[in-house]
């Protein structure tokens, strides 16, 4: 018998359910890098693991109660967890495991400070070459 959350997912849904598992995860690394899945809802959660719109024309009901069984079992293995600062779903220990992806914003502000430092120094060197070369009046 398995232990570890992603072997029992493995196990209960099949390896279906660990890809869905795994989309969740890079949905989050690219549009939740603090891992909190902040106002995500059950159907928001069913694309973000790779439900498909095609599934869910064809099914909905059973798309979404898939999605919504492998979301409880992420519960209660706690691959996932309430953020009691937000009341929203969070993955668990997801700045441990995965520090990139959450320390990406800080990275990114960072990265365009020293862009438009750079810049304002390329401009103000222009902007001297520029009036060193305009007739006098």
């Amino acid at each position: 018998m398995a232990s570890e959350p992603d072997l029992l997912l493995l196990e209960k849904f099949g390896s279906d359910g660990l890809v869905r598992y795994l989309r969740l995860l890079t949905h989050a690394a690219k549009f939740r890098p603090r891992g909190v899945l902040y106002d995500m809802n059950d159907l928001d959660l069913a694309f973000a693991m790779g439900c498909t719109s095609d599934e869910m024309q064809r099914c909905p009901k059973e798309t979404l109660a898939y999605a919504q069984n492998i979301k409880a079992h992420m519960l209660e293995s706690k691959m996932l967890e309430n953020d009691p600062e937000t009341g929203f779903l969070r993955i668990h220990q997801w700045e441990e495991h995965n520090g990139y992806a959450f320390h990406a914003p800080e990275r990114s502000k960072s990265a365009r400070r020293g862009a438009n430092a750079r810049w304002r120094k390329k401009l103000r060197k222009h902007a001297k070459n520029d009036t060193a070369h305009m007739p006098d009046d």
